[in-house]
């Protein structure tokens, strides 16, 4: 409908996974090479997690299509056949008959399969979509016919594609020999604001379209709207480019995606984010044109006062509550998605972005850790005892980095606006250890007696001339 006008040969922003459109960025590129290598070097059973629309889909599908014949790929698309065994559907995969239904002669089928594949010095890999529906039963058997490469050698992969819901399952105590056999782990993130920018430019061109159908301003909205989900990128762009066809205008603009947004929210079936004022003003576009080029990290807030505590929604304690127990059980990129999207509220930013930071101190990514302590930090005043955590906490990653002094400098800010704090006296602290760091000798002369002495004087100070 609208590919004639705006000069495309395909539609750019179609439902259906296709890895022509496939879009790599850092993260995007690194699950790639992770799966390729899981395949190519039959490392194990390969796990891939990520939200609904992520993009498990399309990266499956673009390994698929680099292998040869050497490698022959069953796919299971239905998991959801609760009443019986997967072994029918594994022989289905692969095209295999059997003469009887007894579980007995079809472990047989494919265990022949099996041997005949290995002779021929070829490899099977079966691909098992939307594993997130797969129960106990149904994973260790998964697991016995994983085992089968112990008569063989490695012959048999598998890779398992789902919502991070299969994180949960697998951590049930009944999987633990399931889990030990998984090689190769990666869970997709959404994409960040410079990233959807750049996927929504890829797929644009990708079918010969210009690189100014979407303005800067538009790209940041989609963004706000779907925090970065490729599947939803594509609905609200698809949307406004019918919502652009049907008023005759070239160039998307943020007014457009944000009628496109309202109209999909009011119906209630696609989860949009809800954005406040989505009708965008005249006198807004530019300070929003800007915030398209911030990247996963947004800017610090112009003042303190600018995120006055507002009571939040009642469920977004819930939220914390769930990402800190994501966090104590380790699924550290599942945590950090969601104290993203709760540091979104300014009741919960300063202390969601910290955790944050904490959470890619523990991935042992120092450098994302000090940026996300410094979105936490914000402007706040370097007297303000609140920030005396943060500070300590950047002390701690500069100091990791070999920066000594640097570090030396936060934490001497961090001991200046909190006296008491130590290692581990941290209000936005959350039962996960921080690097550990060398603790004061009490007996030994401070060098930090100066700022205890100017502190209490100007304590003192104050008393007196406010009494």
């Amino acid at each position: 409908m609208y590919q004639t006008f705006y000069g495309l040969r395909e539609k750019p922003f179609s439902l259906f996974p296709d890895h022509r459109f496939l879009y790599l960025n850092r993260r995007y590129q690194l699950a790639l090479s992770l799966l390729e290598f899981g395949v190519l070097n039959k490392n194990g059973m390969i796990l891939l997690t990520g939200d609904p629309g992520a993009g498990k889909t399309t990266l499956i599908q673009k390994i698929l299509n680099t292998l040869d014949g050497t490698v022959l790929v069953g796919t299971l698309p239905f998991t959801q056949d609760s009443e019986h065994s997967l072994l029918p559907w594994v022989l289905k995969a692969f095209g295999l008959h059997a003469t009887s239904q007894h579980t007995a002669d079809l472990f047989h089928v494919f265990v022949d399969f099996l041997t005949k594949t290995a002779q021929e010095q070829r490899g099977l890999l079966l691909v098992v979509d939307e594993a997130q529906n797969l129960d106990v039963a149904k994973l260790e058997e998964l697991r016995l016919l994983f085992n089968l490469n112990d008569r063989h050698g490695s012959v048999l992969q598998i890779l398992l594609a789902g919502h991070t819901q299969l994180r949960e399952r697998l951590q049930d105590p009944q999987l633990g020999a399931f889990v030990q056999r998984i090689g190769t782990d990666f869970s997709l993130e959404p994409f960040s604001r410079d990233d959807t920018k750049a996927y929504i430019l890829h797929r644009v061109q990708a079918v010969g379209g210009p690189a100014s159908l979407f303005s800067d301003a538009a790209c940041a909205l989609v963004y706000r709207c779907t925090q970065g989900n490729p599947r939803l990128i594509n609905q609200l762009c698809e949307t406004s480019l019918l919502y652009g066809f049907s008023e005759q205008v070239r160039s998307i603009s943020d007014a457009l995606v944000a009628d496109a947004a309202k109209d999909r929210l009011e119906g209630g079936l696609l989860p949009l984010s809800q954005v406040d004022e989505l009708s965008v003003h005249p006198e807004s576009r530019s300070a929003t044109e800007q915030g398209s080029s911030e990247q996963d990290f947004p800017q610090a807030h112009s003042s303190s006062s600018a995120r006055e505590a507002v009571n939040p929604p009642a469920d977004t304690h819930r939220h914390w509550d769930a990402a800190m127990k994501l966090k104590e059980q380790g699924w550290y990129l599942e945590a950090i998605r969601s104290l993203k999207q709760i540091a979104e509220h300014p009741t919960f930013h300063r202390q969601g972005w910290f955790q944050v930071g904490q959470c890619y101190l523990a991935l042992g990514r120092p450098a994302d850790a000090n940026e996300a302590f410094h979105v936490a930090l914000g402007d706040t005043s370097h007297r303000s005892k609140e920030s005396a955590p943060i500070h300590y906490a950047i002390g701690q990653v500069l100091e990791s980095l070999g920066r000594d002094e640097e570090a030396t400098r936060y934490y001497d800010l961090a001991r200046f606006t909190d006296l008491d704090l130590t290692g581990t006296d941290n209000p936005f602290s959350h039962s996960h250890p921080r690097p550990s760091s060398p603790k004061p000798d009490p007996h030994r002369f401070s060098q930090f007696w100066w700022m205890n002495t100017i502190r209490r004087w100007w304590s003192k100070l104050q008393h007196s001339f406010f009494r």
